[in-house]
């Protein structure tokens, strides 16, 4: 069995392979092999054999095929840090930078962001011309990153996703090529589908039922991972929150039989899903989004409670008993994520309290609340999307003139040192809700896709942009 052993940092993961063999050694194929983990709190591990790093400790990860085992010692070390910045000639001071003119780049174009140094690509093209990619319909007025909190990128980075909703009829995004950002397709049978943290070529995908499927890029097969009945309106994370980052814990809403808005967690690898939490009955009279935490520990209820919008809930993903109801430090659209220590934690922008206006992280296991930045403006919508970097976080500053981070997008470090990474200016007037920038790393942070009208007074055309760090960075 490969890998014998490995060591990972938190959040990390490995692809353990089975070789199995006859008596006289030779190579066996086509056998049902089934994954198992010692400490599944430690390392997880899919149906698949991806081992994903969960929290500082030992596991042994075990095959099992035809009453014969392998396995493999698997230690996992707790994150001291993230990469350092010292890695990247990025800019990391707090000294104000003003935009500068730049004219915007040609489809498939680059330009260098001069005050950050970064490379910035246009992957829309403009309005009216065609999309391409053996596909009908034009670019749309609109076209860019979903949501902030909806990753792009394919968990192997082969394909990026824009979201043109309606440009190529019933509001399916385009799929594009990770490297040339070429249109190839489309991205799938819903605009709701989210990558696979770690599966490449794979979208996670709530029926209306309620089911779990996966839906593959490549061969266009859909597999059903937990079939679900008796529920109408099936919603992953209710259009906002995400899956665990091993892909196993998938959060669904959706409204019972009996009427009633539920929230349940599908285990997407036992093909089973959790008892119902009943919305009303948890006090929520509106429920915004649900998530569940990286780790897969912790099922995350945001929405109106008694009345006031921006309260939470924790739950232990496991035995939906509640842990924490969090009625201050109100947050924006926040996100869920891995502080360099493990720890799952909610980052955003706090919307009161003594914290207003910077961004937090807020562990889930305590409570515990850490400021991250001094008073500025901020945008809602924060992303930690970044699942192979953990430790920072991703966010755009849209209305602060005269500040640090004014109309730009750059990373936090979720640890409180202040440490930031500014990567470009990005340049919309966000004259409306669509040409907001969304802005969304890749899995390791060195990309971030985002929308931006480059200025345009009229806030159109609001197109797609790639903020490229690499040429920076070892």
């Amino acid at each position: 069995m490969l890998p014998a052993q490995a060591s990972l940092s938190v959040g990390q993961p490995v692809q353990a392979t089975a070789t199995e063999k006859d008596a006289s050694g030779n190579v066996l194929t086509g056998r049902l092999v089934t994954w198992t983990s010692s400490a599944p709190s430690v390392a997880s591990v899919s149906a698949a054999g991806l081992v994903t790093a969960l929290a500082a400790g030992a596991a042994n990860i075990v095959a099992t095929s035809e009453g014969k085992t392998g396995s493999a010692a698997i230690t996992v070390a707790t994150v001291t840090s993230s990469p350092p910045a010292s890695s990247c000639s990025l800019v990391t001071d707090l000294v104000a930078r003003s935009e500068q003119p730049l004219a915007k780049p040609g489809y498939l174009q680059a330009a260098t962001d001069p005050a950050f140094g970064t490379t910035l690509v246009r992957v829309s093209g403009d309005p009216g011309a065609a999309i391409g990619g053996g596909l009908s319909g034009v670019w749309p007025q609109v076209a860019g990153s979903s949501y902030a909190k909806r990753q792009a990128w394919s968990a192997d980075g082969a394909f990026l996703m824009l979201d043109v909703a309606g440009a190529v009829g019933g509001g399916v995004s385009l799929l594009l090529d990770g490297a040339s950002y070429q249109v190839v397709g489309k991205a799938g049978p819903a605009p709701s589908y989210v990558w696979h943290p770690t599966q490449p070529d794979v979208l996670i995908g709530v029926t209306g039922s309620g089911s779990v499927v996966n839906y593959n890029v490549r061969t266009k097969a859909t597999t059903t991972r937990a079939a679900v009945s008796g529920y109408t309106g099936g919603w992953l994370g209710k259009g906002e929150g995400n899956p665990s980052n091993d892909g196993r814990y998938v959060p669904v809403s959706a409204k019972r039989a009996d009427g009633r808005e539920v929230v349940f967690v599908v285990d997407a690898a036992a093909g089973t899903k959790s008892a119902d939490l009943d919305v009303t009955a948890e006090g929520f009279s509106a429920l915004d989004w649900v998530g569940v935490s990286q780790s897969g520990r912790y099922l995350f209820l945001f929405g109106t409670l008694e009345g006031v919008w921006g309260r939470s809930k924790v739950y232990d993903r496991a035995t939906l008993a509640l842990v924490h109801y969090w009625s201050d430090h109100p947050t924006g659209h926040a996100d869920l994520g891995l502080d360099a220590a493990g720890n799952d934690v909610l980052f955003g922008g706090a919307a009161g309290g003594p914290y207003v206006k910077r961004f937090i992280a807020r562990r889930l296991d305590n409570g515990q609340v850490t400021p991250l930045t001094g008073p500025i403006s901020y945008n809602w919508h924060a992303s930690t999307r970044n699942t192979a970097r953990p430790g920072w976080g991703y966010v755009v500053t849209n209305d602060a003139a005269g500040t640090v981070f004014d109309r730009s997008v750059y990373a936090v470090a979720l640890d409180g040192s202040g440490r930031v990474e500014r990567l470009a200016h990005h340049r919309s007037n966000i004259t409306d809700y669509e040409a907001n920038p969304f802005a969304v790393p890749a899995p390791d942070g060195r990309r971030v896709l985002m929308r931006s009208d480059w200025d345009a007074g009229s806030g159109r055309p609001t197109q797609g942009f790639v903020v490229d760090a690499r040429p920076l960075c070892n």
